[in-house]
């Protein structure tokens, strides 16, 4: 059982988490962290379950990074900040 999991996310226009079946792997234990590069573009982060919006949320711009724990995986929500789509790497991490 692998204790970590990489993945390279696209963040467009419209709100998206991180992937389900990575985040909570069938027949193994979720993931309890997650290490987020904004890679390239900038990126608004709410992690409370409601979408955010361009212009509402958390900003991240490129170069900026962010932990997210669980249960917070599952209620965070990525959005572009503009028009166009943004490049973020997640590394997860099941436990410290």
């Amino acid at each position: 059982m692998d204790s970590k999991a990489f993945e390279q996310l696209t963040i467009g226009t419209s709100a998206s988490g991180f992937t389900t079946a990575t985040v909570r792997p069938a027949n193994s234990f979720p993931m309890l962290q997650a290490l987020v590069t904004v890679n390239a573009g900038q990126i608004r982060v709410r992690f409370d379950g409601t979408a955010p919006t361009a212009s509402v949320g958390h900003l991240f711009t490129a170069g900026n990074s962010f932990t997210v724990t669980y249960p917070d995986l599952i209620n965070t929500s990525m959005i572009s900040a503009n028009s166009t789509n943004a490049q973020v790497a997640v590394t997860y991490q099941r436990g410290a």
